[in-house]
Formats: structure tokens, C-alpha cells, sequence
């Protein structure tokens, strides 16, 4: 009997959970496994249960003409007893009641991501659509996730800052670009499993020194897409780029091999 109030309680938990309009636990919902994550839900779905509990009572008291309980244990009638069937039209009108809550809580929750992108959008002094604003807010919870000093970190705030990036993978290939994607956390992966760059130029490390050698400009490009998309996984190492740094540090300390027209110039003619 008791089933009918267990199955929805965890229903109810599972919606609140894995549902991306409740995004700050949406995206830390692949930090839970295995029993830790049954665990989070049935504690939401326990939150739903209780809210429907203050509900009905809230109900019958304020509303004591209404006997839903009554006119269920009817329809039901599944049992002689009468006792019996009101308690089973209770447990089955709060299982529809904790299920409502959870639905009604998701609503509340995509109201409110509504007014705040309503309320930046209308603060802004660009004009910046509804939409965008969302994705401020979306970023704004992802950049909670990423610790200082992280590949997250730094991918994200090229991304929001448009700063170019030197990313180099372990196949040895060199881009430089600004990131234009970073992938949103899910239930069962983290953020930053893969992202997107808008390469500037590319090349490739010496198989020998590891020197950074580039073979491809992309500025000329322009209208054309040439988003490159790889896993998190396949990066080496990643730091920020500044061409003139680059050209001013490039092997600047290796030794340049005197030719022989140079040492005569410094030696002069040798005497017999």
C-alpha cells in the first residue's frame, strides 16, 4: 500500500533533480553516484511530500466542505472496511499531491529564471534579448563550478572575455583562438567535457624541442565558420597567448652559430 506514496515520492525527487530549469542542482547533479544520488533524490522527493502534507491540512482546514478523501475511498472501494479505504485514498491523493508539487515547484523555478533575464535584459544599456540573458545566468552558475586555475577556469573566461588562448594537444597539434563553447554540465558528466575554439592560427610542437611552430592563419577567413570542437581529454597544457610575447621569447636564449664571415669581421687577418 505504502507503494503508492514511495513510487511517487521518488518521482517527484527524480523531477526536481534532473530537471535544467532548477540549475543550481542540475549542474551539480554529476558530482552524485550510485547511492549518494538515490539519497539526493528521495530528499526532495521527502521535501514534495512534506509540502503536500501542509497542503491537505492547510486545505481541510480552510476548506473543510471539500472531501476529496470521501468522494476517493467511494470511488475506490476496494475494501470492506471503510477505514481501510480512506486511509488508501489518502496515501493516494497525497502521492498525486507530491508528484503536483514537484511539477509546480519546476514551474516556479522557470518563472524565476524568466524574471531575472527579464530584469537584465531591461538593466542592460545594450539591447540584449531574453535569451541572452539566460545564458548570462547559466554562465554565471557554471563559473561557480570551475576552481581557480583550472583548464575550466581559463577556457571560461577566454570564452567570456574573448582573450586568445594557446591550447596544445597531445597529438602534439597547436591552436590559438578565443573558446566559443564550453559543454553545459549534466546528469552524469561534468562541464568543460568538450569545447569549441575560433582558431586564430594553428600549428604544431617540434617532435624534438617541443617549440611551437605555426602553419596556418585563419584572419582571412572571414564569413566562413572554422569552429574546431575536441575533448577536454586530448589537451595537453593550455596557457594565455600574446603574439609579441610569443615573437620576443620564441628561443630567445638559444645560442646563434657564428659563421665564418662573422669571425673574420671580429678576428681580423691573420698574419703569417
Amino acid at each position: 500500500m505504502f507503494a503508492l506514496l514511495i513510487i511517487p515520492l521518488l518521482v517527484s525527487g527524480s523531477l526536481l533533480v534532473t530537471s535544467p530549469h532548477n540549475i543550481k542542482l542540475f549542474y551539480r547533479l554529476h558530482r552524485y553516484d550510485g547511492q549518494l544520488l538515490y539519497m539526493k533524490v528521495a530528499t526532495y522527493g521527502v521535501y514534495s511530500f512534506i509540502v503536500a502534507v501542509v497542503l491537505a491540512y492547510a486545505t481541510k482546514y480552510f476548506i473543510p466542505s471539500l472531501t476529496l478523501v470521501t468522494w476517493v475511498s467511494h470511488l475506490i472501494d476496494g475494501s470492506a472496511d471503510p477505514k481501510e479505504n480512506r486511509i488508501t485514498s489518502w496515501l493516494i491523493l497525497l502521492s498525486v499531491a507530491t508528484c503536483g508539487v514537484a511539477f509546480i515547484w519546476l514551474q516556479i523555478c522557470k518563472f524565476r529564471m524568466f524574471v531575472a533575464a527579464k530584469t537584465i535584459s531591461s538593466a542592460s544599456n545594450n539591447a540584449i534579448s531574453i535569451n541572452f540573458a539566460k545564458q548570462l545566468i547559466r554562465l554565471n552558475e557554471l563559473e561557480k563550478l570551475l576552481s581557480d586555475g583550472s583548464l575550466g577556469q581559463l577556457f571560461f573566461d577566454s570564452a567570456t572575455t574573448n582573450r586568445p588562448v594557446l591550447i596544445s594537444l597531445k597529438c602534439r597539434k597547436v591552436y590559438v583562438g578565443t573558446v566559443n563553447m564550453i559543454s553545459e554540465p549534466n546528469e552524469k558528466q561534468g562541464p568543460n567535457l568538450e569545447i569549441s575554439i575560433s582558431p586564430i592560427i594553428s600549428g604544431y610542437r617540434d617532435k624534438d624541442t617541443l617549440r611551437v611552430l605555426f602553419s596556418n592563419d585563419y584572419n582571412d577567413l572571414d564569413g566562413v565558420d572554422t569552429s574546431i570542437i575536441f575533448p577536454l581529454s586530448e589537451v595537453s597544457h593550455a596557457s594565455w597567448f600574446n603574439m609579441d610575447i610569443h615573437e620576443k621569447v620564441d628561443n630567445n636564449r638559444e645560442k646563434k652559430p657564428e659563421t665564418n664571415r662573422k669571425k673574420k669581421r671580429k678576428y681580423g687577418r691573420t698574419t703569417n
